[in-house]
Order: C-alpha cells, then structure tokens, then sequence
C-alpha cells in the first residue's frame, strides 16, 4: 500500500489521463482515495478532505450504480473540476510520509462447511 503522497500522486494521474473529468474524477476515486479516513491526513488538510469525502458520498446507490458513481454524476462539470483541482491541490502540498498500513480484515463471523459437516 504507497503513502498518503503515493495515493494521491496515483489519483491526480488518473484525473489528467484521457476521458470525461467525471468519470475520471470516479475511478480516481474509488481506486486511490476512498480507503482514506481524514484523521490519516495532516490535521491542515483533514477539513478539505472531509468536504471531497462527503461530496464523494452524497447520493444513495441506485440502478445498479455505486454511492460514488451516482455521486459524481449528480454533479455539475464544474463542481467535479473543483473537487479534481482540490485532489490535485492536496497532493502538491501533503509531505512525503510514512507508508500506509494494510487495513485489518475483521473477522468472518460465520463458519463454512467443508465436506461432511
């Protein structure tokens, strides 16, 4: 797993790459930064975090489409360009850190039968 600096670095080359600003805006997302909590991040950078997070979450799924997708289509161009420029923003300014931990499965709470059981 790369550092906070690794995963926005990968998320921001995602948002300059080919295709629609929305769609990029989503894959960047999903595949960099959702996994992130705000408290992992230097406390300057918690608050504009939390807003992209909570913008990134502010639909419910539907269709067959994830809270992200339907999140981000909601959105105006404008809005998705503002939330790409404050991913880019934050990755030029967060300090190169200590790399990330794997986050901890959680137990599975049921037992699977295997054979004769």
């Amino acid at each position: 797993m790369g550092s906070l600096r690794d995963c926005f670095g990968d998320a921001v080359r995602i948002l300059v790459g080919p295709g629609l600003a929305k769609q990029r805006l989503a894959v960047a997302w999903r595949n960099h930064l959702e996994d992130i909590e705000p408290e992992e991040l230097p406390g300057q950078f918690r608050d504009d975090f939390g807003a992209l997070r909570k913008a990134m979450h502010s639909a419910t799924a539907c269709g067959g489409l994830g809270v992200i997708e339907v999140s981000v289509r909601k959105m105006t161009e404008q809005e998705a360009g503002a939330h790409c420029a404050c991913i880019a923003h934050l990755f030029a300014k967060l300090p190169e850190g200590p790399q990330r931990s794997a986050p901890a499965l959680a137990p599975f709470p049921f037992r699977i039968a295997v054979g004769d059981e």
